[in-house]
């Protein structure tokens, strides 16, 4: 999965089609700092077919308007009463929040796992060893490692447990649509 970057982007909506097209299942639009016209607004330049696999973390209400794919929940947030049948996916940054969780979910994701690529100051929190062996315990719902996620190793994701990995910083750290798709190519054949 591919999470849009924070800020604006130069071709980003460009980026997301080709992504898309290349094959990408879910796009998380998360743009904490951006209203929801703007979020709107990106979200028009994207291909309306796929529309159903966008997945928004903020301005909920545009699921329904744009009849998008779902919600992403922070960790400390709430998820819609009712989602209508949409895909609702959960941000994680401790096992005993996992273990809290009784909310129906699709999928969520537990970060850091790395040291992040695009925030300086998001470091690991996990040890190899811990990951393993709650991973092991299969949570009720998928678990995606989130957070420093690169070409060097996306492929140990899967041998500590997860059922995959989200990305933010390899692709978006790439100044050219050609540079971020040959980067998620890169992802997708090392994963």
């Amino acid at each position: 999965m591919v999470i849009t970057a924070e800020g604006s982007v130069s071709e980003e909506a460009t980026t997301c089609n080709a992504l898309m097209e290349a094959g990408l299942r879910k796009l998380h639009v998360r743009k904490p700092h951006a209203s929801a016209a703007q979020v709107k607004t990106l979200i028009r330049e994207i291909d309306t077919d796929f529309r159903d696999r966008l997945i928004v973390h903020e301005h909920h209400e545009l699921v329904e308007e744009m009849n998008l794919g779902g919600y992403h929940i922070k960790s400390t947030g709430n998820a819609p009463e009712d989602t209508h049948g949409k895909h609702v996916s959960w941000s994680f940054h401790a096992f005993e929040e996992i273990q809290a969780c009784s909310q129906t979910l699709n999928y969520g994701f537990l970060s850091p796992i790395f040291d992040s690529l695009s925030k300086s100051d998001y470091q690991a929190r996990f040890s190899i060893e811990s990951l393993k062996a709650f991973l092991l315990k299969t949570p009720h719902f998928p678990i995606f490692a989130l957070g420093g996620i690169s070409v060097y190793n996306v492929s140990s994701t899967k041998a500590l447990g997860f059922k995959g990995a989200a990305v933010l910083g390899s692709i978006w750290q790439q100044t050219k649509v050609s540079d971020r798709l040959t980067q998620y190519q890169k992802l997708i054949n090392q994963a």
